[in-house]
């Protein structure tokens, strides 16, 4: 993601300072700085079409392979080349992770293992590629992101025949997964969106939750597509009643490493997502693929932003098969000159001066960053009315063709168009339609489990759905009290034993209401 950030809140709207700052963009190499400005590069040397007569234009869509539910089980090139290449480019004394991915039992597992030196590391890798289902193996690589009141502001809702959609779905019941920087679950817009997230960055000491984010894209990326209609607040997500299912494998700063990506990937997969959305990018490794396959196999539809280096350049996991990769549009239709464009793109949708959520407030940010999650908001709609369909197909077949006619190199197959892809998913369904029930999902909270006599300590204000916590009560007042203070609330503890508390969290559309009493050792001073 590329571009201006402009931050504000709803009450600078009568006097906004615009702030503008260089966000996040794909990085290629170790070395790349994680913010760059692609967008001053591209207004000074933008970067023409290509002719009519390029081959990529006139390649069918349909001539690119798409991933069969059994590829993952493939064992990629890389688990018999030879481990120095695989190496290639590790020096002597340097520190390396090398990402192992089985196949054990059917269900795929991600190994992680640390080595310095070339040396080391092609002894890892060579130990690695003899174990019984090995399908890939790789060295780690660094990625990095592609980077209501105001409704009015939001060109790509429009663009994309949001609401047209929504008397017929707004994506109650569908998950998707944000593999990115975390999601803020404070921000009241998001308010009851988020489901059981992972942080898959523990092993490089980062032990923040999932619903907190540093650096803001996450959070950005989760509004587009969820941020809910109709509460008074801000902006509208493209399928408001969706859930959030919160990765984080980016650090503050936007970057991360591809074997964390790869988690997150078969960790979605695993709980529950229908959709992945990925706007982040970086070179090859054929370990990826295997997660996208596995991913792909269990039904989820993968969407990925197809880069920012206004070339035709692959950016993965965009550039993979059965990837939808989404290419970035301008407010005048025409995809943006930091685009990437080339024989992989699937799709285009809005992704310049898009007005989403951040952490602070709101902000516009542009990008392919912000262009994926507008086709991840559709897949959701879609994927919550007609659960068993093949939504990236009906998500290309539905385009609003632009550009050349057919698919081309700029556009894919089209504009993503909600209206038209919830018509071609479900052609008999109307607003009176009910929507096919599901369950609600349970709500949490996370509660210290002790602290000292004399002391106190900070209880949640928030689920970890992110929802406002009503109430905490102590049930055994002789052991603690619970105070209310600025942001939440906490409990003091006055003897040893046990402290009794109760927490009382309302429900939501998606989310069931709390009610539970939890238990806290009151320990010696």
């Amino acid at each position: 993601m590329t571009g201006l950030r402009e931050p504000w809140s709803e009450t600078d709207i009568s006097t906004m300072r615009w702030q503008a700052l260089l966000t996040v963009a794909v990085c290629t190499t170790v070395a790349t700085a994680p913010w760059l400005a692609v967008a001053a590069a591209a207004a000074e040397a933008p970067v023409p079409a290509p002719a009519d007569s390029a081959p990529a234009d006139s390649a069918p869509a349909d001539s690119f392979p798409a991933a069969s539910t059994s590829d993952w089980r493939t064992p990629q090139s890389s688990a018999t080349t030879a481990p120095a290449e695989l190496v290639e480019g590790v020096s002597a004394g340097q520190r390396a992770q090398v990402v192992v991915l089985t196949d054990t039992g059917g269900q795929l597992t991600v190994d992680t293992t640390i080595a310095r030196g070339d040396a080391a590391v092609r002894r890892v890798v060579a130990h690695a590629q003899d174990r019984p289902g090995v399908l890939a193996v790789g060295v780690d690589h660094r990625v990095q992101a592609t980077s209501d009141p105001l409704q009015f502001r939001q060109w790509g809702l429009t663009e994309v025949q949001a609401s047209a959609a929504w008397s017929v779905t707004q994506g109650r019941g569908a998950v998707v997964a944000v593999i990115d920087s975390g999601v803020d679950g404070s921000h009241p817009d998001l308010a009851g969106a988020l489901v059981r997230g992972v942080n898959t960055r523990t092993d490089r000491g980062d032990y923040s939750n999932p619903t907190t984010d540093q650096d803001g894209h996450g959070t950005h990326v989760a509004g587009i597509i969820a941020a809910r209609t109709g509460n008074g607040k801000g902006v509208s997500g493209v399928a408001p009643k969706a859930s959030i299912m919160p990765v984080k494998v980016l650090d503050a700063d936007g970057g991360g490493w591809m074997g964390d990506v790869i988690e997150g990937i078969v960790w979605a997969a695993d709980h529950g997502a229908d959709v992945i959305n990925m706007s982040l990018g970086g070179p090859d490794a054929d370990f990826s693929a295997t997660a996208v396959n596995y991913a792909i196999s269990k039904g989820v539809v993968v969407v990925a932003a197809a880069g920012n280096e206004g070339s035709s350049a692959p950016s993965y996991p965009a550039a993979l098969p059965g990837v939808l990769s989404v290419s970035a549009l301008a407010r005048d239709g025409s995809v943006d000159t930091y685009s990437n464009h080339g024989p992989t793109v699937d799709l285009a949708a809005p992704g310049t001066a898009i007005l989403s959520t951040v952490p602070d407030g709101y902000a516009f940010m542009s990008g392919t960053s912000m262009a994926a999650p507008q086709v991840a908001g559709v897949a959701a709609l879609v994927a919550a009315i007609a659960p068993q369909s093949d939504v990236a197909a009906t998500l290309k077949s539905s385009a609003n063709d632009k550009g050349k006619a057919g698919w081309d190199s700029r556009y894919g197959a089209g504009v993503v168009d909600a209206a038209a892809a919830v018509r071609r998913a479900c052609p008999t369904c109307t607003a009176s339609v009910q929507q096919p029930s599901r369950s609600v999902t349970a709500q949490s909270v996370s509660v210290p489990t002790k602290v000292r006599a004399g002391r106190s300590k900070a209880l949640p204000g928030l689920t970890d759905q992110g929802v406002p916590v009503d109430l905490w009560r102590s049930r055994s007042s002789k052991r603690c009290l619970v105070s209310r203070v600025t942001g939440g609330f906490r409990v003091v503890a006055k003897a040893r034993g046990v402290c009794r508390l109760q927490v009382k969290v309302a429900a939501t559309d998606e989310l069931a209401a709390l009610k539970r009493k939890y238990r806290v050792r009151v320990t010696g001073r």
